[in-house]
């Protein structure tokens, strides 16, 4: 039986959790990454004061207690698998986020 030396045994973790780390990727709709067009959505939520989080299911775009109004929405259709958002604290009306709903029809919406 050969044993491994230490060297090959920590590259054979690395290589264990680069292969994992790209799998998750994966399996939550990265795909490898994000595209372009989402990395400066991303830069937009951020001047607006809120925050992109990466959920399991899809992303989750965060408004709450923000001075966001309804035309600043705009900015989260550019996200591929957005599945959540939190306007609580707002200016935006219930005719956006139904406007919103058309892009995403399974979106979930938090007002409170």
């Amino acid at each position: 039986m050969r044993i491994l030396s230490d060297q090959t045994r920590s590259s054979l973790t690395l290589l264990a959790f680069f292969v994992g780390g790209a799998l998750l990727l994966n399996l939550a709709g990265c795909h490898g990454g994000i595209s372009e067009e989402e990395r400066t959505a991303i830069k937009q939520v951020s001047k607006l004061g809120g925050q992109v989080n990466y959920r399991s299911n899809g992303l989750e775009v965060n408004f709450k207690n923000t001075n966001i109004e309804d035309a600043d929405l705009a900015v989260v259709k550019h996200f591929h698998n957005l599945k959540e958002i939190r306007v609580s604290g707002t200016r935006v009306s219930d005719r956006a986020i139904e406007e919103l709903k058309k892009t995403f029809p399974d979106l979930v919406v938090h007002r409170n």
